[in-house]
């Protein structure tokens, strides 16, 4: 049985993880929804099937859930056939109020859960929910700035927390900041638009230097010695990486020669380029470090599937970890991928300059996030990846990247 979640990171006001949005589909087929056309009868099959079976934790780690239902499913009270710690029931905007609804809606907030109001833009039928809302999302998309303001001043109470969603550019989240919204949503977190601005603290080239020498096609150790002895605690942490349950090695590796000879130069240079990229965010960053691990991950995890990938397996993971770094740097991506003088087909692929192998693996990254699945469908069906196996391929990496980040 396969299952498909999406998730968005929602982060708080710096720029921490507070949540994720999750967002369900049965499959990239439509043979579901011709089989069982409800759609109200549909969720809540994924949902038994999938989340309840691979558990909330999995996805979100112990933060909040945010899940969108219908007002059958309220009314039906499917909510309760879920774990209520950290879940929030997102109430949809189109949804048409009634005596019935409220009273459901009271009997939720009354038994602990979390209520949302989804794609908030001050419409009247959601008005009447207000009072049991604990998280307001508002629509930027569909708001300007004018009304983004005045739904804050209108609206504001102790005991709700605003959220900015489908947040663009910075220009969005600076202003959303500045009228008092408490947490973000959108593609500027996720897909970033161009940034220019701060210069790379000194101390953090060394790891620019790192990833620059493990992106080439042989890795020269000498080198990366030269660079390690900059950073001491690198050696450290490298160290601790390959000592973790990951490989399982009996023995302690207590150097780099040792830990080559054992693992190889494209498994080394792979965790090089990781502990680099880990090292170059901050506390305030550390979700954009997240997503970058889990791209890279369930890239190299599709290659290993595809017979037409196989060849482009590292660079595959190099260009899901580097596809972000314009956000964690908050530089243009192009300068920065001309100062780690990365291979052109890679540098191409991120910039969206050339529709290669590894931009339409990116690409697909992008089709799942935003739930464009037809899309995701005809590109698994090119690499000969079956959609079952992408979905586990989807789990081991949010599992490994949240784990590098505990390990961190």
């Amino acid at each position: 049985m396969s299952y498909f979640i999406a998730r968005q990171p929602i982060l708080d006001r710096n720029q921490k993880l507070f949540g994720y949005e999750l967002l369900f589909r049965r499959g990239f087929d439509n043979f579901y929804d011709q089989l069982v056309p409800n759609p109200d009868f549909a969720t809540v099959s994924v949902i038994s099937d999938s989340l309840m079976q691979v558990g909330l934790n999995n996805f979100s780690k112990s933060n909040k859930s945010f899940i969108n239902f219908t007002k059958n499913l309220i009314v039906d009270k499917v909510p309760f056939l879920m774990p209520m710690k950290n879940l929030v029931i997102e109430v949809l905007e189109d949804t048409i109020v009634d005596d019935n609804f409220i009273n459901c809606l009271k009997e939720l907030k009354n038994k602990g859960f979390l209520i949302a109001i989804d794609d908030f833009v001050m419409q009247d039928n959601l008005l009447p929910i207000l009072e049991f809302a604990s998280f307001v999302k508002v629509d930027f998309l569909l708001l300007d700035k004018s009304y983004r303001k005045l739904v804050i001043d209108k609206y504001r109470r102790d005991d709700i927390k605003f959220i900015a969603e489908k947040v663009e550019t910075r220009e969005d989240f600076e202003n959303a900041l500045i009228y008092g919204y408490d947490y973000f949503q959108g593609y500027f977190f996720s897909k970033p638009e161009l940034i220019s601005g701060k210069k790379i603290p000194e101390n953090k080239y060394v790891y620019l230097e790192l990833i620059r020498e493990c992106s080439q096609e042989f890795i020269n150790f000498n080198k990366v010695e030269k660079i390690l002895s900059k950073d001491l605690s690198l050696t450290v942490k490298l160290l601790k990486y390959v000592n973790s349950p990951f490989f399982g090695f009996r023995d302690k590796i207590t150097s780099i020669k040792h830990a080559l000879v054992l693992l190889g130069e494209s498994e080394i240079s792979k965790w090089l380029a990781i502990i680099s990229y880990v090292n170059l965010s901050d506390s305030r960053s550390l979700e954009v470090v997240r997503f970058s691990l889990f791209k890279g991950k369930l890239l190299e995890l599709l290659a290993t599937e595809s017979p037409l990938l196989k060849k482009y397996r590292d660079k595959l993971f190099l260009s899901g970890l580097l596809s972000n770094v314009e956000t964690l740097l908050q530089k243009p991506a192009k300068d920065i991928l001309d100062e780690l003088s990365i291979s052109e087909d890679i540098k191409r692929a991120i910039l969206k300059e050339d529709k290669n192998i590894i931009y339409y693996m990116l690409i697909l990254l992008d089709f799942y996030e935003q739930g464009r699945w037809e899309e995701v469908d005809t590109l698994l069906n090119k690499i000969k990846v079956f959609s079952e196996v992408f979905m586990n391929c989807y789990l081991q990496s949010i599992n490994w990247a949240d784990d590098i980040i505990t390990i961190h």
